[in-house]
């Protein structure tokens, strides 16, 4: 049976012998989820972005106009996707979707961005620079556009991103209140005491300019909201292997008290993980397809030897 995050803090604190050190062993359980979700990739902790392709809305880079491209404001808790899991449903294609390949921002700079030419998207460039935190703080949800009972409102401002649960991904915030916000979109269920996080959301763009309003969807790894009051919490984490939570927050905690016994109990947690990382997302049920960069191999144009001075 899984533990909940309460029973892990109580071993933990039960091996390192500091019965008195909930609060910092809530707060060592938070930072190691935060941590996981930035250092690895897990299946576990992947959501779901639909939006459209629309018009930008501001000049891209140092261009003086507005083009198709971008930027398209991505969910808050937006950490990473990988290839083959960013792609749109161009219409008059009978909606057969069409992948994009991720591309680094800087070469997306370098390429021809041309006033009045449109076409399919092929690059996918993120830009995590102006991505920030504000707050995270806890509240209630009623499965309305309504945010209430929040613990604090301090730096949050109306374009803030939102993520925690039942908040749909790509939520922005419309206006602010004395406690509560409202948001552009309803969310998904009704939770008390919820765990939100606000802050600047990362942008992203697509190459060549998008010729039309098409669907587009993101399966993208998400930094998962922290559990509020973990100490007393029947929360579940979400991260499943308990027995690397339970070391590694008691060696955390000895860290604070100065037990020598740290060392060890680091070296087992590690240990733990390890084991855990070697088996995750098994593919082992069924086969996989080595595949390369579409940028440097097949019959595109791009790939072409250039045969104008100018460049293009």
């Amino acid at each position: 049976m899984a533990l909940t995050s309460a029973q892990i803090i109580t071993l933990s604190l039960q091996i390192a012998k500091a019965p008195n050190y909930t609060s910092q062993a809530g707060q060592i359980l938070n930072s190691l989820l935060s941590d996981l979700c930035q250092r690895w990739d897990f299946d576990l902790a992947k959501k779901t972005f639909n939006f459209n392709f629309t018009p930008a809305t501001v000049p891209i880079g140092n261009l003086n106009v507005q083009l198709a491209s971008g930027p398209f404001i991505l969910p808050v808790d937006y950490l990473r996707a990988k290839i083959g899991d960013v792609l749109y449903f161009p219409t008059g294609l009978g909606n057969f979707p069409l992948k994009l390949t991720p591309i680094d921002l800087e070469e997306f700079d370098g390429l021809v961005q041309q006033v009045g030419w449109q076409n399919f998207p092929v690059y996918w460039a993120t830009d995590m620079s102006q991505a920030a935190p504000v707050l995270t703080t806890t509240g209630n949800t009623h499965a309305t556009t309504t945010l209430d009972g929040l613990a604090s409102v301090s730096g949050i401002a109306a374009g803030s991103g939102v993520a925690g649960p039942g908040i749909v991904p790509g939520t922005t915030v419309i206006s602010v209140g004395a406690s509560s916000v409202v948001l552009s979109r309803a969310a998904t269920s009704s939770v008390t005491s919820g765990s939100f996080f606000f802050g600047i959301a990362p942008i992203a763009y697509a190459w060549p300019p998008v010729s039309g309003a098409y669907p587009a969807m993101v399966r993208y790894y998400s930094q998962m909201p922290d559990i509020v009051t973990p100490a007393t919490s029947t929360t579940i984490p979400w991260f499943p292997n308990q027995e690397y939570l339970r070391k590694r927050i008691a060696a955390g905690v000895m860290e604070i008290t100065g037990d020598d016994r740290r060392a060890v109990f680091l070296t087992d947690a590690e240990n733990e993980l390890r084991g855990y990382l070697q088996m995750k997302d098994d593919h082992g049920n069924r086969s996989s397809r080595v595949t390369m960069d579409r940028r440097r191999f097949g019959t595109q144009w791009s790939t072409l030897p250039k045969s104008k001075t100018f460049g293009y």
